[in-house]
């Protein structure tokens, strides 16, 4: 990084599917403008790593084994110096959509993007 260089966007990934957070680990390490610091498996394990390392964004999945990421991005956005979530999900519904928007989401993607894209 040099002086004219911002630093790596931070990231938290929460999703119970450790195929999927290892899918976007090797997707998104490989670039220089974004940093991977926690990753959790749920609403408990995300809350605890997220406030401990602080990250810029979270990407979320909405179906977690011990709640739901609407449950943690509300956790998240109060107080809301938290971290920007994003909700990452398979599930195309306008009311999720509604839902991510209540409960502090700053946005709302579906795994089904090409990654040739990034």
């Amino acid at each position: 990084m040099t002086p004219s260089t911002p630093p790596p966007v931070t990231l938290a990934l929460v999703d119970d599917s450790e195929l999927v957070r290892a899918g976007l680990r090797s997707l998104l390490g490989t670039s220089p403008a974004l940093k991977i610091v926690a990753e959790a498996g749920s609403v408990a394990e995300g809350l605890s790593r997220i406030r401990e390392a602080r990250p810029d964004v979270a990407l979320v999945d909405i179906r977690l084994p011990d709640g739901t990421g609407f449950d943690l991005c509300t956790a998240l956005t109060d107080p809301p110096e938290g971290p920007r979530v994003l909700f990452l999900t398979s599930v195309v519904d306008d009311a999720l959509v509604a839902r991510a928007i209540e409960s502090g989401a700053a946005g709302y993607l579906l795994k089904e993007i090409n990654p040739k894209g990034f």
